[in-house]
């Protein structure tokens, strides 16, 4: 069934939003971007080949063109950099039509901006566009958004919305394909308690984001039905998948539902940046160039840069110095927790 209800999404300029790229005189690497291969779907740049797309620039290639900006976009999207993904997703637009399979990259990366601003309203009315009218970006497209509209659907209370949608791909192929598995993620989302703890414990093929979304939202539904006690196991287990897997937006609402849940220890104090990005900001606090960082921690200087790219929107900083007195500040805040 075609959404064709559904309101159309306003169009936000990244530097209405969030300026901060724009401020700090950060460039995004346009032109060292990479190419997506044409075999490659969104659903699985989503499931993790954006990340290693973004880092291996050396191995991967270069590109200049819209659907290298929207995978960019995308990742910056999955990291948290919110400020990023809607440049980088502006730029892809500028390049594209709606009629194109760019814009499942372009709308996922800005549905993941909102959702890291937690406006999930406005990630609602971004993901649905992919659900609206013929869909010219092809049935992969939609499936690749499926899993990300039940999960933002059921949090501004459209989840009837978002089984209509479910209801199109009754007949996809049920294999272990990154659309595949979004597409069940949708259904256990959007099913009874029964059915999402059953795909949460299920041992069928997932890959590790899927098995962290679904642990998030099975957490977040036992906290949300007064099992807050209960929901602190699969909201912990969520919250160290995104960390691996440098996916800064789920964790960041991770965290927020540990919290809910009455964790007050690590969640209470998570750090914005992910694990590796805190080790090169250990680095960059060091004193050490990128090639320097780099050499340290065993990681490409372009890998570096891009981190850094990362993490300046996150911080609100602007320069390397900047950095280095987060960094020492956060040192100091853990070692006065310690001693508490």
């Amino acid at each position: 069934m075609t959404l064709t209800h559904l309101s159309s999404v306003e169009r936000h300029d990244w530097r209405q939003s969030d300026g901060t790229l724009e401020s700090s005189g950060l460039v995004a690497p346009w032109d060292e971007c990479p190419s997506v291969p044409a075999s490659r779907t969104w659903a699985e740049v989503l499931h993790g080949e954006g990340f290693s797309a973004v880092d291996d620039i050396d191995r991967t290639g270069t590109g200049t063109g819209a659907e290298s900006a929207a995978v960019l976009a995308l990742t910056a999207g999955l990291r948290g950099t919110a400020g990023l993904a809607r440049q980088s997703a502006a730029r892809a637009e500028r390049f594209t039509g709606e009629r194109s399979r760019t814009i499942v990259g372009i709308q996922l990366a800005r549905t993941l901006a909102w959702m890291w601003d937690a406006d999930f309203a406005a990630a609602y009315q971004s993901v649905s566009m992919l659900f609206i009218g013929d869909r010219t970006h092809g049935r992969d497209g939609s499936a690749a958004a499926i899993g990300i509209f039940a999960e933002v659907a059921l949090r501004c209370g459209h989840g009837d919305t978002a089984r209509l949608a479910l209801d199109d791909f009754e007949d996809y192929p049920r294999n272990d394909s990154a659309e595949a598995q979004e597409i069940a993620l949708a259904a256990a989302v959007l099913g009874g308690d029964t059915a999402l703890e059953h795909a949460v414990s299920a041992r069928a093929p997932k890959s590790a984001l899927v098995v962290a979304r679904l642990n998030l939202a099975w957490g977040a539904r036992l906290r949300r039905t007064g099992r807050a006690r209960e929901a602190r196991a699969p909201l912990q287990a969520a919250l160290e998948l995104f960390d691996e897997l440098d996916s800064g937006t789920w964790q960041r609402i991770a965290a927020r539902e540990l919290r809910g849940a009455g964790h007050g220890g690590a969640a209470a104090t998570i750090s914005p940046l992910s694990t590796q990005e805190m080790a090169v900001a250990h680095a960059i606090s060091l004193g050490l160039s990128n090639r320097e960082a780099a050499d340290l921690l065993y990681l490409s200087p372009r890998t570096v840069s891009n981190h850094l790219y990362s993490i300046y929107p996150k911080l609100g900083v602007r320069s390397r110095t900047q950095l280095a007195r987060w960094y020492e500040g956060q040192l100091h805040s853990s070692q006065s927790a310690s001693l508490d």
